[in-house]
């Protein structure tokens, strides 16, 4: 994966560390998947380091203008791009695209937005969202909307990549949530960010990022709600092995009934699961082509050893009815 920054994108990410963006404001309430307020602080206090784009998060920059154009083809509606960083106080955002009002003319005047119509572009590997917009994303295009008093809808379009399908979803303004969301945030960045204080951790990842070595020698006494803790996890545990010695046994029995069948099918003919052989591999043993010293295409090709692929138990989703 290509790593590189830009000096244009250095100059973005430094700007979004001077306040809380919409993707933020998810992880700081507790709604994101990805992130949590401990490694939110840790971006905006800049203890976190550069951190590279995963795929997904290219792919969705890449394809932003794909899924713009699929709105303007689905909904019939133009839109225009507004590559301003909006300030309000320690709240910001960076709208995707704005939707040009029904009647003409423009969607923003300057860095003032005047349409009613935000446009939300995303890209998912889910095959759809059954529940509607996910929280997290609700969080942040409430976010935006508070920024621009004009906005009194955001429509969130998506493409769900896996499912080949294209779907715009409608988030309304709600003024009651956005205020309290808006001083939410603001105490977040007043205690944590400005008092360079670490938020409490979520999770052990939470743990890992703000206390990365132990300090040796030191302990710490356990009081009677930790003590409590830990015999709820040894139980936990305990639980676990049992699960999965019976998991195991299970699968043990479904493998020896199977025999060298690829599919298991129920008695309606459908598959229940399927344990196939991965596609044989190939490995070039390097240290016999070293040995060999210039070796040619022959060579290489003698010193190539085939390895059988192994098979895969993948049980099949079963739908409720």
């Amino acid at each position: 994966m290509n790593t590189t920054i830009t000096p244009e994108r250095e100059r973005w990410l430094a700007e979004r560390r001077t306040g809380i963006g919409g993707s933020d404001a998810g992880a700081i309430l507790g709604l994101s998947p990805w992130a949590t307020p401990v490694s939110v602080w840790l971006d905006k206090t800049g203890r976190a380091g550069p951190k590279p784009d995963s795929e997904a998060m290219r792919l969705g920059t890449v394809l932003e203008g794909y899924v713009a154009d699929r709105y303007t083809e689905e909904t019939g509606r133009a839109v225009e791009a507004f590559p301003v960083m909006l300030h309000r106080g320690c709240l910001l955002g960076n709208y995707d695209r704005l939707v040009v009002p029904s009647g003409g003319g423009n969607a923003a005047q300057g860095e003032v937005v005047v349409t009613d119509t935000l446009l939300e572009c995303k890209t998912s590997s889910a095959f759809g969202w059954d529940d509607g917009v996910p929280p997290q994303y609700v969080a942040q295009v409430m976010h935006y909307m508070g920024l621009s008093p004009s906005l009194q809808h955001t429509d969130v379009a998506c493409l769900f990549i896996n499912a080949k399908r294209f779907e715009v979803f409608r988030v309304e303004r709600d003024d009651e949530v956005i205020a309290s969301m808006q001083a939410q945030l603001a105490e977040w960045w007043e205690r944590y960010v400005v008092a360079d204080t670490p938020p409490p951790p979520s999770n052990e990842s939470d743990c890992r990022l703000l206390w990365a070595r132990s300090n040796p020698g030191k302990s710490v006494a356990a009081t009677e709600e930790v003590v409590g803790k830990l015999a709820k996890y040894r139980d936990a545990e305990a639980q676990i092995k049992v699960l999965e010695a019976e998991s195991q046994k299970a699968k043990d029995e479904i493998c020896a009934f199977m025999e060298d069948a690829e599919v298991l099918v129920g008695p309606d003919g459908k598959p229940l699961l399927t344990w196939k052989s991965s596609k044989d591999s190939s490995k070039v043993d390097w240290e016999g082509v070293a040995r060999s010293l210039g070796a040619g295409e022959e060579v290489i090709a003698a010193h190539t050893v085939v390895k059988a692929g192994s098979r895969r138990f993948t049980p099949k989703a079963v739908k409720s009815a």
